[in-house]
């Protein structure tokens, strides 16, 4: 993928019974039938709140809010043969 956007998932509901629900419909890939689902694709986000919240990337804490998270054109390059052999 090189949009140059990053896909942003909102969950809205504020009631852990929905929290439950919309993981439930994520791990169904029916989260977009949830009532409460936003969908956004978008270049950078910031995220803050009233007090400093973890961030996790992949499971390891990077760090905490307020993060401002942004595409980062062309900086990944990857190698790959020539011709793909199957």
């Amino acid at each position: 993928m090189d949009d140059g956007l990053l896909e942003l998932h909102l969950f809205k509901s504020k009631r852990f019974q929905d929290t439950l629900g919309s993981l439930m419909s994520l791990a169904l890939r029916r989260h977009k039938e949830w009532a409460d689902f936003e969908h956004y694709s978008i270049r950078a986000v910031q995220i803050f709140g009233k007090k400093a919240a973890p961030i996790q990337i992949d499971g390891d804490t990077i760090g905490t809010t307020p993060v401002r998270i942004a595409v980062a054109t062309a900086a990944l390059r990857v190698l790959r043969p020539k011709q793909l052999r199957l």
